[in-house]
């Protein structure tokens, strides 16, 4: 027995010292695959210690390679990522899954880098995971870039309403004062400068709330009403305002929603304005309406170009603007849809789409009907 015991322990060594042979001949073809490439790879082992470094992450955070031997990442630090974020990370990669965000750190000389993040775990032949790799994708310039571009965007936004506002307001007092004077062509020209001012304004609120949203500042005053109430009066303004499609109504609602009206309102004015936007030669658009499973369904139909199946990802995404058949882009930024998916999402509930080139799209939403 002594005899097959020492057997068993001989095998087992030898076979431990085989698959350590092997994980450093894989360790040695990465750490050479690594050395030429122009972002920064970090290599640790279970508990997060550094055991390799790239010439690139010497240079990108100004630390040698001595300075960050047996250190953990945490060694080039900001301080601005939260404990919440290293809590997200180490449940990811435990689990055996890649984790990928955006973090801010500091250099050796405290200057502040931002960098694309993934770390992978590596596992052995048994799967358990043995090691990470750590991958850092210096974004600096882009996000700087961002950030001026979204301070323009704010500071623009708030100083364009006043002006804008004052214009609208002496624009209804000339037309009170040629309503007066039965003049129908000032009235006609003073209509449509209402109309562009309407559409200016609607520009400078969406970028605004862009602005709210990157800095999740996007409030909502909620209140209690009946949801049905709201769309049949926005169906009918689009109605009356619009000669060209017919607007068709499908289903009801009869629950009263605790949410913010307005911002509500603004989902369902962007997604029938679209509608018509985007089928400027169909004759109709429906606007669909059911209860299920304690939710309220939307869902806004066109007969219009429709969407390619490789757009309807960026469809939500900010600034994405989908185009036409013939290639040609409709007018606007592109940020309507993106606001509406953040309205939406901060109430809990779910916006896509169903799409087929040339044969229109169908959006829809959901709005969980939580009562007071």
């Amino acid at each position: 027995m002594k005899a097959e015991n020492k057997e068993k322990i001989k095998s087992k060594t030898q076979k431990n010292s085989s698959i350590n042979k092997q994980l450093k001949k894989e360790l040695e073809k990465f750490y050479s695959a690594v050395e030429q490439t122009a972002d920064a790879v970090f290599f640790t082992d279970i508990n997060g210690i550094i055991q390799y470094v790239n010439p690139a992450f010497e240079q990108l955070t100004g630390f040698s390679k001595k300075e960050v031997l047996g250190k953990t990442p945490r060694i080039i630090k900001s301080g601005l990522q939260s404990a919440k974020h290293y809590k997200k990370l180490w449940t990811t990669i435990l689990s055996g899954k890649s984790f990928r965000n955006v973090v801010v750190n500091r250099k050796k000389n405290g200057e502040l880098f931002y960098a694309d993040h993934t770390i992978t775990p590596i596992k052995n032949t048994d799967g358990s995971i043995t090691h990470f790799v750590g991958i850092w994708k210096d974004i600096t310039k882009q996000k700087l870039s961002e950030m001026r571009k979204d301070q323009f965007i704010s500071i623009a936004g708030h100083e364009l309403k006043n002006p804008v506002t004052n214009i609208k307001l002496y624009n209804q007092l000339l037309q009170t004062h040629f309503l007066k004077k039965k003049d129908k062509k000032a009235l006609y020209f003073l209509t449509n400068i209402d109309s562009q001012t309407d559409k200016l304004i609607k520009l400078i609120n969406d970028l605004l709330d862009i602005e709210k949203i990157k800095v999740g500042k996007l409030s909502l005053t909620k209140e209690l009403f009946r949801f049905d109430h709201l769309l049949n009066r926005i169906i009918l303004d689009f109605q009356y305002a619009n000669d060209n499609h017919e607007i068709i109504k499908k289903g009801e609602s009869k629950l009263k929603v605790y949410a913010d009206k307005d911002r509500i309102g603004q989902v369902l004015i962007n997604l029938i304005s679209n509608a018509l936007k985007y089928s400027p030669f169909a004759e109709k658009i429906i606007v669909y309406v059911e209860e299920k499973d304690k939710n309220i369904i939307v869902g806004v139909q066109d007969f219009g170009i429709g969407i390619e199946e490789s757009e309807k990802k960026k469809i939500f995404e900010p600034f994405y603007r989908s185009k036409s058949l013939d290639g040609k882009g409709f007018p606007g930024l592109g940020i309507g849809l993106h606001i509406a998916a953040e309205i939406v999402d901060l109430h809990n509930g779910k916006i896509w789409v169903q799409s087929k080139p040339e044969k229109g799209s169908t959006f829809y939403f959901s709005l969980p009907c939580k009562i007071k």
